[in-house]
């Protein structure tokens, strides 16, 4: 713990750099997903059968 700041409501002057850093995390996160969008329509994988029943290939798209 190096600050302890009292609670108040966001704003730029304060809490510039929180801000940003949320916002550049975010915008990062949906690029690497529209990526891994795309590369799921051309990419083949071999999944094992002991991850073929796994839920999260089937809603994510890359068992078809």
């Amino acid at each position: 713990l190096d600050d302890i700041q009292e609670a108040h409501k966001a704003n730029l002057k304060d809490d510039y750099q929180f801000l940003y850093n949320e916002a550049l995390t975010k915008k990062q996160n949906d690029i690497y997903s529209n990526w891994v969008n795309e590369k799921i329509k051309t990419t083949y994988i071999k999944i094992s059968d002991e991850c073929s029943s796994c839920s999260f290939l089937k809603t994510k798209g890359w068992i078809k």
